[in-house]
């Protein structure tokens, strides 16, 4: 069903799942805010959504399906959520106004044709838990991605990478960045020895203090903390510092970088 005239959607609490195709051909859809319930997006669930800017996806989902964001062509930013553990196929194919992607640590798959037909794709980051990088005869997972200029793998020991995951120019034009005492290995690992240039370099952790994956450390993380607290739904995402347990030490953990940053610390 198309619906021209829908352009924003706000999720209520208590959602958990967005089903398959659920808002498929929304052309006029520009912005969704997903809430903090939220677990699964379903396949082709914003496929060709045409006219979504910028995305946030909360660090509640650890299963966005395939083709979730197919062709959703004027999308320039997505965040994707700390607890993910896959990029499943077609996922965001043909968002060719998608600048960057930086794929977070707990992420161990990259699909086929995951990112195919990202046009303006500048850099990507691939998470440090990414152990394979798959592809397919019609679903190169990189494919036309001809504005690739950086490359940037976390991951110490080099992910299986398919066959042509890349496109051909990517290899050239685009430079390899991987852990300083990595570059060797990536220099002899299949398909990652095609990069006729790979540097090594510092790797920083990923900010646990950014809670709800804005890209910003503020009082809605510590706000994020408090309500995992209070409604018992707690997450990886939510244990700031990395005890295994989520209580009041993370919120004091939020409010410590809080403070630092505020120092200029």
């Amino acid at each position: 069903m198309v619906r021209d005239g829908l352009k924003s959607v706000k999720l209520n609490s208590g959602v958990e799942k967005i089903g398959e195709h659920a808002f498929y051909q929304c052309y006029g859809l520009e912005t969704v805010d997903f809430g903090h319930t939220l677990k699964t997006i379903g396949g082709a669930a914003f496929r060709e959504c045409f006219s979504l800017d910028n995305i946030v996806i909360p660090n509640s989902v650890t299963d966005l399906q395939e083709a979730a964001f197919l062709w959703c062509k004027g999308m320039k930013s997505v965040k994707l959520p700390h607890d993910l553990k896959r990029v499943n196929a077609s996922t965001f194919g043909s968002c060719e106004s998608l600048c960057e992607v930086v794929i977070p640590d707990r992420v161990s798959y990259i699909g086929p044709g995951s990112f195919n037909y990202c046009y303006s794709l500048k850099r990507v980051t691939i998470g440090s838990g990414v152990d394979t990088i798959a592809s397919a005869n019609f679903q190169i997972t990189f494919d036309q991605c001809n504005s690739l200029e950086e490359v940037i793998c976390r991951a110490a020991v080099p992910p299986v990478l398919y066959s042509n995951a890349f496109n051909p120019r990517g290899y050239v034009q685009a430079t390899l960045y991987v852990p300083n005492g990595s570059v060797e290995a990536y220099k002899t690992a299949n398909e990652w020895k095609r990069f006729e240039t790979i540097i090594g370099i510092d790797i920083e952790p990923e900010n646990p203090a950014d809670v709800n994956g804005d890209g910003e450390v503020n009082i809605a993380d510590v706000n994020a903390v408090i309500d995992a607290i209070l409604t018992g739904k707690e997450s990886i995402a939510h244990d700031v510092n990395g005890d295994g347990e989520v209580n009041i030490a993370d919120v004091n953990a939020v409010i410590d970088v809080i403070m630092l940053a505020s120092r200029g610390v």
